[in-house]
This record gives structure tokens, sequence and C-alpha cells, in this order.
């Protein structure tokens, strides 16, 4: 994966995990999962939320040729990382 591609998908995992879990329009599938914990946990933390898009984003990046199957779980981590550093510089805390 070249460094354009990861950026990329870096943002897209960013972008997909912002609006699952902080915009109104997903409010509806948020209160939709409410009762279950796990499925609540992963629509209300952002980090939750990434790292489980990265890993659909990486088997894409896999499934496209842009990934090798060798360092799979380094662009797994590595997308959901940025995605997290992204949101950080973003929103800072308080």
């Amino acid at each position: 994966m070249n460094w354009f591609v990861f950026t990329v998908a870096a943002f897209a995992v960013f972008r997909v995990s912002e609006l699952i879990v902080d915009d109104k329009i997903f409010a509806w599938f948020r209160k939709l999962f409410s009762k279950i914990k796990l499925v609540n946990d992963l629509v209300t933390c952002f980090y939750c939320c990434s790292v489980h898009l990265s890993l659909y984003a990486t088997i894409y990046a896999y499934y496209l040729g842009y990934a090798d199957s060798r360092h799979f779980f380094g662009y797994w981590m590595g997308l959901a990382g940025a995605s997290v550093v992204i949101y950080r510089y973003i929103r800072p805390r308080s």
C-alpha cells in the first residue's frame, strides 16, 4: 500500500467513523443498537468504530491489490491509528 492510498483510506476511516459516532444523521442507528452492549460500544465509541472500519478498509484494499497478506495486521492497525490521530487533531481534548 503506497502512501497515497494509505492516506486516503485513513481519512475515509476517520470520516465514516465520525459519521457513525457523532453526526445527527446516524442518531437513529445509534438508538436502534443501544440495547445491545457490544454493538452500542461499537456505534458510540470512535476508537472502537475506527478499529472495525479499518478492518473493512484493509480487506477492501487487499482485494483491490493495494495490501498484501504479509502486512495485513500492520495495515489494519495503521489505518485505525492514523484515523485516531486525525480525530485527536481535529477534536483536541479540553
